[in-house]
């Protein structure tokens, strides 16, 4: 949207040069598109505020919450006393549960590291559909009559059939 109006403003202005000054239209279209283009980056900056604190809402509710599981498992523990005797049952050497482990390797993730990997990702198509784009032409073989032969082989068959036929 952003990019759209600035285009605008850019061919306005080119028409500017070769007009030799710009209509009272012209410069009220201009003013308009850089309104709007403040109000839009307003509110690009609210919704990433928004953004931030509902991820930051959103851990903080994750750290502080204990499941049910980890409360029955206190609730066993202390029934079952603190006796040394025990042997089988070693509560030192614990396990982590599936939600203390999701807690370590968990990271935050803001608009910016979001909108970065956006860029990557489509920084990465580009190169490979460059990449393909360069890669076709040398995947196309000619015959020696300089006719394009299919990779496909009965592609290939079925026109050399038919130039023998007609």
């Amino acid at each position: 949207m952003v990019s759209n109006l600035k285009k605008e403003i850019d061919a306005i202005q080119a028409k500017e040069i070769a007009q030799g000054g710009l209509t009272q239209g012209q410069q009220t279209q201009i003013a308009r598109n850089e309104l709007r283009m403040d109000q839009i980056a307003e509110e690009l900056e609210s919704l990433e505020e928004t953004l931030n604190e509902s991820i930051q809402e959103s851990i903080g509710a994750r750290t502080g919450r204990v499941g049910l599981k980890n409360m029955k498992g206190v609730v066993e523990d202390e029934d079952k006393g603190q006796s040394d005797d025990d042997e089988f049952y070693d509560r030192t050497k614990r396990r982590m549960g599936p939600d203390q482990k999701a807690e370590e390797k968990q990271t935050v993730e803001t608009a910016e590291s979001l909108l970065e990997k956006r860029e990557n990702i489509a920084k990465d198509i580009e190169n490979t559909m460059a990449a393909l784009q360069a890669e076709e032409p040398s995947n196309q073989t000619y015959n020696s009559r300089g006719i394009l032969v299919s990779e496909d082989p009965l592609d290939a068959f079925m026109t050399g059939l038919s130039s023998q036929i007609g």
